[in-house]
């Protein structure tokens, strides 16, 4: 049976991901029973996305990620969470620095995109729309670990100190030969305007 790649999320909302249940833990000592899944079990991208979604501490989720070799974490977490997101975008939208840190640490690539091609950078801006929190730190975070700016349309952030315009300027359009942005439809471009703060932009411009 062929399966059909859902329509992308216009709030970029995360597939729900849950610790599994455990036994002989309260269900509310989060950080235990993320811990009580690591070795001899096999590493599990979406058991780290649970544990990163539900609030889990920093510590518990590095002791959870050390229990397993690194080559196997490391290759772990190049997979899509339920197909669909890398385990960083979860991080990204708890905007916990120490997370990110953590999974950049673990060869998470800081330029990953979702199956919808919308980069890990520009996700982490646009989501804070909803989060109600500043993003700066952690796209600070991804641009230190290599994080293109280009991914982030550039007329929106050249001139940092200028308001994102929500339409391009004519002439600011993407030359054909430049891809970094084809990712960035009109309602993407829409809530880059809104969420692009003046730290971010000039940080942005910083890298580039």
């Amino acid at each position: 049976m062929q399966h059909t790649r859902p329509s992308a999320p216009k709030n970029l909302r995360l597939t729900p991901v849950y610790l599994p249940p455990a036994t002989f833990l309260p269900a509310d000592d989060l950080d235990s029973i993320l811990t009580a899944q690591g070795f001899p079990t096999e590493f599990d991208v979406e058991t780290l996305a649970a544990g990163i979604a539900q609030g889990c501490s920093v510590g518990a989720i590095r002791e959870y990620v050390e229990n397993f070799p690194r080559q196997q974490v490391e290759e772990g977490v190049k997979g899509l969470v339920k197909g669909c997101h890398p385990v960083l975008f979860y991080a990204l939208e708890r905007n916990c620095v120490g997370c990110v840190r953590l999974l950049l640490e673990q060869r998470c690539e800081a330029n990953v995109a979702d199956n919808w091609s919308v980069p890990a950078l520009a996700f982490a801006i646009m989501k804070s729309k909803w989060s109600v929190v500043n993003p700066t730190e952690v796209a600070k975070t991804l641009l230190g670990f290599g994080a293109e700016p280009g991914v982030v349309p550039k007329d929106m952030w050249e001139q940092f100190l200028e308001p994102p315009a929500i339409t391009p300027a004519n002439d600011s359009d993407e030359r054909p030969e430049e891809q970094t942005t084809i990712w960035c439809e009109a309602h993407h471009r829409r809530i880059l305007a809104e969420t692009l703060n003046l730290s971010v932009r000039y940080f942005l411009h910083k890298a580039s």
